[in-house]
């Protein structure tokens, strides 16, 4: 049942706060003058030295919120970077290393033909190293960001509403599900995450090899390092097609694809990425197809359940009434 409720609003200010303001000043300045003139001091250095007494006491009496926050999350760089869970550890390195050990293996296997104006144009290669560090960068952005956190409220009193609404700024009703861990009202397309613990806006999916919700401030990224991803796997494989019918820089220079070491390790290197280009390609298509319809993958699949639901829900319906078709001998 929604509870209309309104949105706490501060009482307006006195009309004369800032003339309060300035008395108070003025009576702090004189008070301090006093003080000062009893024990042979200065106004100014008595107000200083208090000063400097509250920063240098101030800083031991707080603590960062990262080194308290409540939830599952990793925090490191003094707090200003953030991840998931410890338990997506292993996930993670599955999804560092099957990023950069292609990479390597694709500068390994062609290194002799890549840094060779005479065969492969420069801009090629230049290509080659940008998309590499994209997808490294928007990866790296991805694990690193704060998906869209909504901070924990207190806990309060009594029980709370589960749901209520409130006008948003364009006029338009917006309907707030309690949640009962965050103690927060989540606003529509929010939703909490069991991994992390936290409530995320515009929640999309958990992703355990990215160790980070995916969220309203990381989405962006997110499809950008899926986007670099594909364009780094299409290098490596137009690459091993390109390039093999490359003439070696020089003669006697070691061909990429003669049996050996690179011989073998492009072979794997290809097979590799070609088996992530099907599937990362069509993980991109079904996210570009989200961002069209203005879905999220939550949201997706909570409609897909609902139809599945109402399906069922059909099929009984028409059980009750009896079979609908008559077997004909």
């Amino acid at each position: 049942m929604a509870v209309q409720s309104t949105a706490p609003s501060l009482p307006p200010p006195p009309k004369n706060y800032i003339q309060r303001a300035r008395t108070q000043q003025r009576n702090l300045t004189a008070r301090a003058a006093e003080v000062g003139s009893a024990v042979g001091r200065s106004s100014a250095n008595l107000i200083s030295e208090v000063g400097y007494a509250a920063r240098s006491v101030a800083p031991e009496s707080l603590v960062r919120a990262y080194k308290v926050w409540p939830t599952k999350n990793v925090f490191c760089c003094w707090g200003f970077l953030m991840t998931g869970p410890v338990e997506d550890v292993g996930p993670n390195s599955c999804a560092w290393t099957s990023l950069l050990t292609p990479m390597a293996i694709f500068f390994y296997t062609w290194s002799d033909i890549l840094w060779d104006p005479s065969h492969v144009p420069p801009v090629y290669s230049y290509f080659c190293c940008l998309a590499f560090a994209s997808a490294v960068f928007w990866f790296s952005v991805t694990s690193f960001t704060d998906p869209g956190i909504i901070p924990r409220g207190p806990k309060p009193s009594g029980p709370m509403p589960p749901q209520r609404t409130r006008t948003d700024e364009r006029g338009a009703t917006v309907y707030e599900t309690w949640c009962s861990t965050c103690n927060v009202y989540r606003p529509p397309r929010s939703s909490h995450c069991s991994d992390c613990d936290n409530c995320v806006r515009d929640f999309d999916h958990h992703c355990p090899f990215t160790r980070n919700c995916i969220g309203a401030r990381n989405y962006g990224p997110f499809v950008m390092f899926l986007s670099s991803t594909c364009l780094s796997l299409a290098v490596v494989l137009i690459s091993a097609l390109a390039l093999p019918t490359r003439v070696p820089p020089h003669p006697g220079a070691l061909d990429p694809h003669s049996t050996g070491l690179r011989g073998l390790a492009s072979t794997v290197s290809v097979v590799f990425c070609a088996v992530m280009a099907a599937l990362l390609f069509s993980f991109t298509a079904y996210h570009v197809s989200l961002i069209c319809a203005g879905m999220t993958t939550k949201a997706s699949r909570d409609g897909a359940e609902i139809c599945r639901e109402m399906g069922r829900e059909m099929g009984r319906e028409m059980g009750r009434d009896g079979p609908r078709v008559c077997r004909v001998p």
